[in-house]
């Protein structure tokens, strides 16, 4: 392939990238130059982050959270969040996070009989 012709096809695919990334909507901008050049709006968080991701991401964490609590017991979990709530800022977070909510509780109800 000449080089001419390698140009000629980065060039389309440029081309064909820059319109699919307009294809979602855009917004025209004026330059310093004067051109005005058309800039593809910002998808909404929803859009760029699937929610099969962030459900994943929850139930992973509390999945993790029941795990612990099966395997420390309440009072040994308690102790530790105990533990954690005096530390750091990012200890008192991860305190905050990890303390027993009501779905964890019920999945730790559910899948302890199973477990012990």
């Amino acid at each position: 392939m000449s080089v001419a012709m390698k140009s000629f096809q980065d060039r389309l695919k440029f081309i064909d990238r820059r319109a699919r990334s307009l294809e979602g909507g855009y917004h025209p901008k004026v330059r310093k130059d004067g051109l005005i050049d058309l800039v593809p709006d910002r998808k909404p968080l929803r859009k760029r982050v699937p929610m099969k991701y962030v459900i994943g991401l929850l139930a992973g964490v509390i999945g993790y959270k029941v795990f612990l609590l099966i395997r420390m017991g309440e009072a040994g979990y308690a102790a530790k969040l105990a533990s954690l709530a005096q530390g750091e800022t990012v200890e008192k977070i991860g305190a905050t996070l990890m303390q027993i909510d009501p779905v964890t509780r019920m999945m730790t109800d559910f899948i302890a009989p199973f477990v012990s």
